[in-house]
């Protein structure tokens, strides 16, 4: 008679269990590193973007009519800056008027629409612009929303700084314009690792914006315009 032989078939031990949980916790830890990194750039990428176009087009604006500032072609508009400070600029010019066979005219005053404009932060803490000459803050048109810091640095044919340029707009032949706009809205949680501790200055290292030492992403742009209706020296 044969003798039967028993088989038990042998489970996991609890050091196998435990080695195999220890390989699917990094394994489940290295996935998840690279979607909160993937996922980290993109919403800075989207975010950036974002900036990059609103204060390009706002620049734009500002740049191309500023330009015209002073533009005065039948010399009895008395166009030109009516206020140069360091937040705020206002300025004139005659553009507008009609035209005769197809070539523009224009009529001798600045009392037209997007003749007479000024540019400064609203109360609400928006980029401003008013284009009838109109001096209350609260009834500024928004132009670039969320502006941490706006700023004008006023030049002489030599393309240095006027000190007390608002008592001394005559000297004025072009202007730097920065914008410091802000995304908004924090920028953290637990996708999110960013913390602004910058301190923002203008191209002649005068300060705009202290280091905020929040989550809010920041993009400052500049650029340089010259007042081609302003007369030179």
């Amino acid at each position: 008679m044969k003798q039967q032989v028993k088989t038990r078939n042998k489970g996991f031990t609890l050091i196998e269990l435990m080695v195999a949980m220890v390989v699917s916790i990094i394994v489940v830890a290295a996935i998840y590193s690279v979607y909160v990194s993937q996922t980290r750039v993109q919403i800075t990428h989207e975010i950036t973007l974002e900036l990059q176009e609103s204060l390009r087009a706002a620049l734009s604006i500002m740049a191309s009519e500023i330009r015209t500032a002073g533009a005065d072609p039948r010399e009895s508009a008395g166009a030109g800056i009516l206020k140069a400070k360091a937040d705020e600029l206002w300025f004139t010019r005659d553009v507008t008027g009609g035209d005769i066979d197809g070539r523009p005219t224009f009529d001798g005053t600045t009392d037209n629409p997007s003749e007479n404009i000024r540019y400064r932060i609203c109360p609400d803490g928006h980029l401003g612009r008013d284009i009838q000459g109109n001096d209350n803050d609260n009834d500024l048109e928004i132009l670039l929303d969320n502006v941490g810091a706006l700023n004008f640095v006023y030049l002489d044919r030599n393309d240095d700084p006027i000190n007390d340029p608002n008592d001394n707009i005559e000297k004025i032949r072009s202007i730097t314009v920065t914008i410091l706009a802000e995304s908004g809205q924090s920028d953290r949680g637990f996708l999110s690792r960013y913390r602004d501790d910058r301190d923002y200055e203008n191209a002649w290292g005068e300060p705009l914006l202290l280091a905020q030492n929040d989550n809010v992403r920041r993009l400052q742009l500049s650029t340089n315009v010259t007042c081609r209706n302003l007369a030179a020296d």
